[in-house]
């Protein structure tokens, strides 16, 4: 027996609907840790990260200082999520972007495709673009923190360094580990001097790329 709807999509009566999950809300809880985190992220930045305290992080929240560890056992575990959920995000658009490429697609267009997803992750007017204002803001020691994430998401940019000199697009002298370093030391720098009201991010990823490639790329001919 099928069963139609105010939208006209046919529903089967005897469909068995036993493994059909409902969309799970977010509680309470959790709004409120995203919250602590984002603007924990801010005041870090603003602030320093050794300067910033809990007290200034509860009060900016909207909470009680004491309810702050409900959340989150110290503010060095706040950092980690953010320092955590910063790469996540920068690997999770750089996969997805190279996903969509067509096959056969050069290993220039595939670096230029991740100049700009890294530049547009970095300053993407959401609130989350704030969490790549903290890393400058902590002391040197706690930057190594979530090093094997930031090195698994290297490890994408290597494979197309890499592919680009198997392939000959890039020269075969190149440093592949060194250069990655490199291009990435580059892209991190601009948190320090670019303003979005100096020139658009496309502008910079194309200035950025067009430098890298004409130290890298092979001499035609």
């Amino acid at each position: 027996m099928s069963i139609r709807s105010d939208t006209s999509t046919v529903i089967r009566s005897d469909q068995d609907w036993s493994s059909v999950q409902p969309i799970r809300q977010r509680t309470i809880a959790e709004m409120t840790r995203e919250k602590i985190v984002l603007v924990a992220a801010s005041i870090f930045g603003e602030k320093g990260f050794v300067e910033a305290t809990t007290r200034d992080i509860a009060a900016a929240a909207g909470i009680k200082a004491g309810s702050m560890y409900y959340h989150f056992k110290s503010k060095d575990e706040i950092l980690d999520e953010i320092l955590s959920e910063s790469v996540q995000l920068l690997k999770s658009a750089l996969e997805e972007a190279l996903s969509v490429m067509p096959l056969g697609v050069t290993y220039s267009e595939q670096l230029k495709t991740a100049i700009e997803v890294h530049l547009n992750t970095l300053y993407a007017r959401t609130p989350r673009a704030v969490f790549y204002r903290v890393y400058a803001s902590i002391p040197p020691a706690m930057r190594k923190r979530n090093l094997a994430q930031r090195r698994e998401y290297g490890r994408i940019w290597l494979r197309i360094i890499r592919g680009g000199v198997a392939s000959g697009e890039f020269k075969p002298t190149l440093d592949e580990r060194l250069q990655v370093l490199l291009l990435l030391g580059v892209l991190a720098d601009t948190m320090n001097w670019y303003r979005l009201e100096l020139f658009s991010v496309e502008v910079l990823a194309r200035a950025i790329f067009e430098r890298e490639i004409a130290g890298i790329g092979k001499a035609q001919g």
